[in-house]
Order: structure tokens, then sequence, then C-alpha cells
């Protein structure tokens, strides 16, 4: 798959209400203070999408105040957020 596609199925199933997050990037957005909501803007908005080393996906964008927002995602049955970052991290 490319990053193209992968980012289009990503926006399917966050849109279609097929995302989670991992108990480790639900932590990471705590810390760095990522609400679900931020997340969600990111899996369907995202304008750039790279694959990485262990199959899975680096979305980057914007969180809600415009500010730089990383996700981490595995396309599963459904989007599964791995872990989540600050672009300044």
């Amino acid at each position: 798959m490319n990053p193209t596609r992968a980012r289009k199925r990503i926006r399917e199933l966050a849109r279609a209400g097929a995302w989670d997050v991992t108990e480790y990037a639900l932590g990471r957005m705590i810390e760095r203070g990522v609400d679900h909501a931020d997340v969600y803007r990111l899996l369907v908005a995202a304008p750039a999408c790279f694959a990485t080393p262990r199959k899975r996906w680096r979305l980057e964008g914007l969180d809600g105040r415009g500010d730089p927002l990383t996700a981490i995602v595995e396309i599963r049955a459904l989007a599964l957020v791995v872990t989540v970052f600050r672009g300044d991290e």
C-alpha cells in the first residue's frame, strides 16, 4: 500500500468510527495534552502520511490549536493509534 492509499483508508476507518488508541498511546496523549478530538482530527485530515519500517503509518498534521501533531497508526480492521507526539519532540 502506498501512503496516499493508506491515508485514505485511515480516513475511511476513522469516519466510520473504526479507530482506537493503545494504552501506550493513551498515556502519551495524557502526557502531551492531546485529546481524542485532536487524534480524530489528525486521522481524518492529516495532510502528510509516510510509511515506517515497521509497516505502520506516520500521520503528520495539526491539533485543534494549530500545533504540530504526529500519530503512528497501524491499519487493521480498524485504525489503531500506537503513539502520539508533538511535532517538536
